[in-house]
C-alpha cells in the first residue's frame, strides 16, 4: 500500500498484481487499486471462490480482484485487548476459520494472538492460551516478536515466519532492523497452534537439505558481494536505492571507465533539506545513493573509488544508511581550504554522523574533516567494518599502497538503529552529491562531480544469536 491515490490525495491505496511466473518481472500484470481502509491488507480465498480482504483494525471486506471493488468494512475481532490489532491472516482448517493477528504494537510489547470461528464472519473465539508467541518482558536477545504467518512444509509440518529484532530488552542497537525468523509450530487436528518461542538456537522439524537448485535471481541469504561491474552487465538485483533515482544517475561500465559503476551526483546529499522550498534538495526527487542490506552482525564492506572533484561542493564516498536523518558516511571532497587560499588541488575526508532522526539522542550529529594525504589521481579504497557488534570503523588507503591505510573514524551502530527508521534496517553503499549546488528546483548538479566505484566487496564474518553468542558465517 502507498499513502496517496492517483489524484495525489492523502489516503491509503491498496494494490494487487498477478502473474503466472513470479520469477519473471515482465510477466506481472498491471496494478489493480482500491481505497484501503487501513494498512496490512491480506487476501483469503474461500472454498466458494469468494475473496476476502482483512486489514488492520481488524476489518473484513470482500474484494473483486479484477476490478478492485470492495464491500463495506466490518469489524470481526478486536483481539485480546492489547494495543494496535493488525497484520491479520486467515487460515481454514478442520472446519474452522483461524484469524491470527499481531497485537501490542510492533515494539517491545509485540505479540501474536489467534481466534477461530465456524463462519468466516464470526463470531470469533479467542485462544485461551494467547499469545501464541512474544518475548515481551523477557531478557531474550530476540525482541519485538510478532506479525507472524503460518505455512506447512512439504512433509506437512507447520512453521511460523515472524518479525523480530536482535537487540535484547534494551532495544537500542539493532542495525539490521526488523528481521524474519522461523520457528516450528505444533498444530494438531481441531486444536490451536502451539508455537516454539523465539531464541537464537532452536530445535524443530528436520530442515530440507541445503540446495541452490531453486528458482529466482539474486544472491542467496548470507552470501558475499564480489561485484566487478563488467561491461554489458547490470546492477545486481539485490542493490537498493533510497527513493527512485534520476534517469542516468547510475551507469555500469561506461566506456571511459570500464569495470566500474558511474554515479552522477544528486543535488540532495544523504541528509537533504527535508523541509526546503527547493524540492530537489528534499531527497524526494532521488538521491544518488545505491546500497545493499547489512545482513551480518559482523562484516566488512569496501569499494575502490576514482573521484576527481572540481568544486568543494562535489563529494562522493560510502555510507551506512538507515534514513536521511540517521546515517554514517565517509566521503572525499575538494578542500574548501585549498580553493580559498589558492594552493591548488587538495582533497579532504568528510566523516559524518547524522542523528537528527533520533529523539533525545546521546550521540550528536557531527562532521570531522581531515586532509587526504595522497595524490589526487590515486584510486582510493574506502572501507567500513564492524569493530564489534556495536560499532563501525571507517578507513581508507590507495589501492596500490595498502600499507598506507589510515583509520578515519568510528561510530556506534545505535546511529542506524531505530530513530526515524526503526524497522527498515541499514543499507551499506556508495553515493555522490554536489551538496545543493546548482539552480533552484533543478535536479542537475554542475558538471565535474561524477564518481566511479569498482571492486565492490561485502563479506559477512558472524551472526549474533544471543547476548554473548556468535555463529561464524564461513
Amino acid at each position: 500500500m502507498v499513502p496517496w491515490n492517483a489524484s495525489g490525495q492523502a489516503t491509503l491505496l491498496g494494490t494487487v498484481q498477478s502473474t503466472s511466473d513470479p520469477f519473471d518481472s515482465a510477466a506481472w500484470s498491471g496494478v489493480i487499486t482500491w481505497d484501503a481502509v487501513d494498512i496490512d491488507g491480506d487476501l483469503f480465498w474461500d472454498d466458494d471462490g469468494t475473496v476476502y480482504l482483512h486489514s488492520a483494525g481488524i476489518r473484513q471486506q470482500t474484494i473483486n480482484l479484477q476490478t478492485g471493488e470492495v464491500s463495506e468494512p466490518v469489524y470481526v475481532w478486536n483481539g485480546t485487548g492489547s494495543a494496535t490489532p493488525e497484520g491479520p491472516h486467515i487460515y481454514k482448517r478442520d472446519g474452522w476459520y483461524y484469524l491470527m493477528i499481531g497485537e501490542g504494537g510492533t515494539e517491545l510489547g509485540h505479540m501474536e494472538t489467534i481466534a477461530r470461528a465456524r463462519n468466516i464472519t464470526g463470531p470469533y473465539e479467542s485462544n485461551p492460551n494467547n499469545p501464541l508467541i512474544s518475548n515481551a518482558n523477557t531478557t531474550e536477545y530476540f525482541q519485538t516478536v510478532g506479525h507472524c504467518d503460518l505455512f506447512p512444509d512439504g512433509k506437512g509440518n507447520s512453521w511460523a515466519m515472524c518479525l523480530a529484532t536482535r537487540s535484547g530488552p534494551e532495544w537500542e542497537i539493532y542495525p539490521m532492523g526488523r528481521e524474519s525468523i522461523l520457528t516450528p509450530v505444533n498444530w494438531d487436528s481441531d486444536e490451536w497452534p502451539v508455537f516454539s518461542q523465539a531464541h537464537g538456537l532452536m530445535s524443530g522439524w528436520l530442515l530440507p537439505a541445503y540446495s541452490r537448485d531453486v528458482n529466482g535471481i539474486g544472491p542467496f541469504i548470507g552470501e558475499c558481494d564480489v561485484v566487478g561491474f563488467e561491461p554489458h552487465s547490470s546492477i545486481p538485483p539485490h542493490f537498493l536505492h533510497w527513493r527512485w533515482p534520476q534517469d542516468g544517475a547510475f551507469t555500469v561500465s561506461p566506456e571511459d571507465h570500464p569495470h566500474s559503476l558511474q554515479i552522477v551526483p544528486s543535488r540532495s546529499n544523504l541528509t537533504g533539506a527535508i523541509t526546503s522550498d527547493d524540492f530537489a534538495l528534499t531527497g524526494k526527487t532521488g538521491i544518488s545513493f545505491i546500497g545493499r542490506r547489512q545482513t551480518h552482525t559482523l562484516f566488512t564492506f569496501g569499494v575502490d573509488m576514482k573521484f576527481d572533484p572540481e568544486a568543494p561542493d562535489h563529494e562522493a564516498g560510502i555510507t551506512a544508511f538507515l534514513t536521511q536523518l540517521n546515517h554514517i558516511s565517509l566521503g572525499i571532497a575538494q578542500s574548501n581550504h585549498s580553493v580559498q587560499h589558492g594552493k591548488g588541488p587538495g582533497l579532504e575526508f568528510r566523516f559524518r554522523i547524522e542523528t537528527a532522526g533520533t529523539i533525545n539522542s546521546t550521540i550528536p550529529s557531527s562532521t570531522v574533516v581531515t586532509a587526504v594525504p595522497w595524490c589526487r589521481g590515486d584510486t582510493i579504497h574506502l572501507q567500513m567494518h564492524t569493530i564489534n557488534e556495536t560499532h563501525y570503523g571507517f578507513s581508507a588507503w590507495p589501492t596500490d599502497r595498502p600499507n598506507e591505510k589510515i583509520v578515519i573514524g568510528h561510530a556506534s551502530a545505535e546511529v542506524v538503529s531505530g530513530g526515524s527508521g526503526p524497522f527498515v534496517g541499514t543499507l551499506l553503499g556508495a553515493y555522490a552529491t554536489c551538496n545543493g549546488a546548482g539552480s533552484t528546483n533543478s535536479t542537475t548538479c554542475p558538471g565535474g562531480g561524477n564518481a566511479y566505484f569498482s571492486r565492490w566487496r561485502y563479506s559477512g564474518a558472524a551472526q549474533q544469536i544471543a547476548e554473548d553468542e556468535f555463529v561464524p558465517s564461513f
